[in-house]
């Protein structure tokens, strides 16, 4: 009854009171019910929703995985053709003639033509183990540049060239994004091996 007086209810008609009281004794419950209801499924809906985006991401990682695997063993691939190695030895030669480079350039551009859209490559460069560019598919690189001490030596593609270089096998650079993409490129590099 204290409290009733407190509130201004003391004189009120017994109908009032018997309102204040249903408010007090069934509605009060009922919302701190609804309100634990409401955060309780609230971190549930997170969790499930958390728990998809991270299923999700692992698919991506092991698509990607995948991916990279399959580009770098490609690239490997190419590295150990025959041919191929012949036509690199001849390139960066200082004696070859001109007939013997422009043979070399032509088996090496079949070959790039045949396996990079095959192999799922855009463009196909081929590197000196001194870091000189000696053929690419795409003029994006003046040929003879060097990629580790000329203007690309900071680039994605000049740090994989040296990891491939150093390791002696397959490696592939991260994904970015450059200028005039709208999807993310990697490098995929392989040593030549003769």
């Amino acid at each position: 009854m204290k409290m009733a007086d407190s509130l201004g209810i003391k004189g009120a008609s017994l109908a009032l009171r018997l309102t204040f009281w249903f408010a007090l004794l069934v509605i009060v419950p009922m919302l701190t019910t609804a309100l634990m209801i409401d955060w309780k499924s609230g971190n549930a809906l997170r969790e499930k929703a958390l728990l998809q985006m991270t299923m999700i991401a692992k698919d991506k990682s092991s698509s990607l995985e995948i991916y990279a695997y399959e580009r770098a063993r490609g690239a490997g691939v190419l590295g150990r053709i025959k041919q191929l190695s012949d036509a690199c030895v001849i390139l960066q030669s200082e004696t070859a003639t001109l007939r013997e480079v422009a043979e070399a350039q032509v088996n090496v551009r079949k070959l790039a033509n045949y396996f990079a859209p095959s192999l799922g490559f855009s463009e196909a460069i081929l590197v000196s183990p001194k870091g000189n560019v000696l053929y690419q598919t795409q003029n994006h690189l003046v040929l003879g540049v060097n990629l580790l001490e000329g203007p690309q030596r900071d680039t994605p593609l000049a740090a994989l060239t040296k990891r491939a270089l150093t390791l002696l096998e397959p490696d592939i650079s991260d994904f970015a994004l450059y200028p005039g993409n709208e999807t993310p490129l990697a490098f995929v590099a392989a040593p030549i091996v003769t």
